[in-house]
């Protein structure tokens, strides 16, 4: 795991490896340039990852030491929110000395960034496994609308984050690891690039794609209220989230259903 990424670091190492990419994509990029760089992020994000996440599971008793810091901090942030959370806590809730902290992690905005980002590794595996998979586009979208619908009831500090936690938020762009409008940029590209792919072409204009591509931006950035389990009464996000998937692909009185693939 890297450890004490800045927004400078962040920046450098994305257009090292990618050119200029993802949030940092200015909005007059051209369509073609934007599909383009969705296809090098999905090609490419096992890379982008591994940088700061590193290589799955802990192997050393040096990355299991990171990874019960990262633990604990998560389960405080989430508990008793981010000012309130200190790195005496997370020290203590770790069974480690505060000084330990400090040797992996430069403070704790630092910490919290990388909290995220290991919440985040296991929706970007599987959603890029669905993008870079051999699904037929529009299935590919089903797909994948279904997998982000279910952020908000897997991962509390990505779904605190959508949802506006301004603790948070204050933060991480203090720290430059989450700019709100770049990710949501960034996410209505994603949406955009696979609905050209999965709608004929010349059936949806430019604007309308765009269009649609805000809206399940939107879905997916509500997705914290949509998964309530007061609203899902007693049917689980996974099955929620697909039907809701499958509504808007198929259309909410299609009599044959949707063919789910997720």
């Amino acid at each position: 795991m890297i450890v004490g990424k800045t927004k400078h670091n962040w920046i450098d190492y994305m257009r090292e490896h990618l050119g200029d990419l993802a949030g940092l994509l200015p909005r007059d990029f051209s369509t073609r340039l934007k599909d383009s760089t969705v296809e090098a992020l999905i090609k490419n994000y096992k890379l982008i990852m591994r940088a700061f996440i590193g290589d799955g599971e802990p192997k050393t008793p040096q990355e299991r030491k990171k990874r019960r810091i990262l633990e604990a901090a998560t389960e405080l942030f989430i508990a008793q929110g981010y000012r309130k959370t200190s790195v005496d806590e997370v020290a203590r809730r770790a069974a480690v000395a505060k000084g330990t902290v400090y040797l992996y992690f430069k403070n704790k905005s630092d910490l919290l960034f990388h909290a995220i980002a290991l919440e985040k590794s296991a929706y970007v595996g599987d959603a890029m496994e669905i993008l870079a998979g051999d699904l037929p586009p529009l299935e590919k979208l089903r797909a994948y609308l279904a997998n982000v619908f279910v952020l908000g009831a897997t991962m509390p500090l990505i779904s605190r984050l959508m949802s506006g936690d301004r603790e948070l938020l204050v933060a991480m762009e203090d720290l430059g690891g989450w700019e709100t409008q770049s990710a949501v940029d960034m996410q209505g590209s994603f949406f955009a690039y696979l609905l050209r792919q999965a709608v004929p072409k010349g059936r949806l204009t430019p604007d309308e794609i765009d269009a649609r591509a805000r809206v399940f931006t939107g879905l997916m950035y509500s997705s914290t209220s949509l998964m309530d389990e007061r609203l899902r009464t007693g049917v689980s996000p996974e099955e929620f989230a697909a039907t809701l998937a499958d509504m808007l692909i198929d259309g909410v009185a299609n009599p044959n259903g949707g063919n789910r693939t997720c």
